[in-house]
């Protein structure tokens, strides 16, 4: 059986990934892909599709008729778009944060909490994917304690215009500045806007409340700093976390590769935006003990947020939605 699959947002960067990812995917049963947009459509707007053109329709159109929406846009526009499919009959993954009642889930730690969903399941903050599938193996294996994280994190993870603000001012140009400061050259503390947690930033709310709840540890601690970097693609993540047991090494190179889609890094060195750009894995490098945490472990994580954090979380929820999933023995 195939699917009609709408992408709103298909030309926003998370929209494009998702189309891309759909397009090299021949075992993802997908018949008929449709894209949404805003603002005026013209012919140059198409997007590529195995060969041929998808045209981009307008928030406007009818959609009927589709299977599955992928809901990628900022929240005040997602929400009435994604109610529209709901009242349509279709199934909604929400990459934007405007639903709040449907579960956050990410296919590799909690599939069965899509058992909750009615119509509508949300895929977590990029951030929060990738920290979490890093966590896993190690929560498995020696249990955690506690987390601190530094995420240094890639421009494109604000959006096209982010990516525009730092080209501009890489050229020594005027920008507007949607980062909130200067990027070129520069370093922002601050991902997002505010949060209910005093002193941090969204960002850093999303790791405190969507990790432990991804990992199913709610009294696990997450302390973040979120901070932008100049780095067009590719975040990377710097972990100390208070262990339940000790661990070797070793061990937690183990630990780390037990869990799909995880990898050590084997090359010299340790895993760089620039090396791990278009890869569908989290990389881990850099594993020592902690001399600060007893038992603890520090390590380093890479990951192309796009690809991993984003669009291939959205199709993995996707399968789920459209074939159901089963809850692990």
């Amino acid at each position: 059986m195939s699917y009609t699959i709408a992408i709103a947002g298909a030309r926003g960067l998370a929209g494009r990934e998702i189309l891309s990812l759909l397009e090299k995917d021949e075992t993802f049963p997908v018949g008929r892909v449709r894209a949404l947009g805003r603002g005026r459509m013209r012919e140059e707007d198409n997007l590529p599709w195995r060969g041929g053109k998808i045209p981009v329709e307008t928030f406007q159109a009818s959609l009927e008729g589709v299977d599955l929406l992928f809901l990628c846009l900022p929240p005040q526009a997602a929400r009435e778009v994604g109610v529209q499919a709901l009242d349509a009959g279709a199934k909604v993954v929400d990459l934007s944060g405007a639903f709040q009642e449907g579960p956050l889930v990410v296919p590799e730690l909690n599939p069965w909490a899509l058992e909750e969903a009615e119509g509508v399941v949300r895929s977590p903050n990029c951030t929060s994917v990738i920290l979490a599938l890093s966590l896993h193996g190690l929560q498995k294996t020696a249990g955690l304690g506690g987390v601190v994280v530094t995420t240094f994190q890639a421009v494109s993870g604000a959006g096209k215009a982010a990516l525009e603000q730092l080209r501009r001012e890489g050229e020594g140009k005027k920008a507007v500045p949607v980062l909130g400061g200067r990027i070129a050259g520069n370093v922002l503390p601050w991902v997002g806007g505010s949060s209910s947690l005093p002193g941090r930033s969204r960002e850093e709310a999303d790791l405190a409340f969507q990790v432990p709840d991804l990992l199913g540890q709610e009294d696990l601690v997450v302390e973040a700093t979120c901070v932008r970097v100049p780095v067009p693609r590719g975040h990377c993540l710097s972990v100390a976390c208070r262990l339940g047991e000790p661990i070797t090494p070793e061990g937690a190179r183990d630990a780390f590769e037990s869990v799909p889609g995880v990898e050590v890094w084997k090359e010299e060195g340790s895993p760089t935006p620039d090396q791990i750009l278009g890869t569908q894995e989290v990389w881990i490098g850099r594993i020592r003990l902690s001399r600060a945490l007893d038992p603890g472990l520090l390590f380093w994580v890479a990951a192309d947020q796009l690809v991993r954090g984003t669009a291939l979380n959205a199709l993995g929820l996707a399968r789920l939605m459209l074939r159901g999933a089963d809850r692990p023995g």
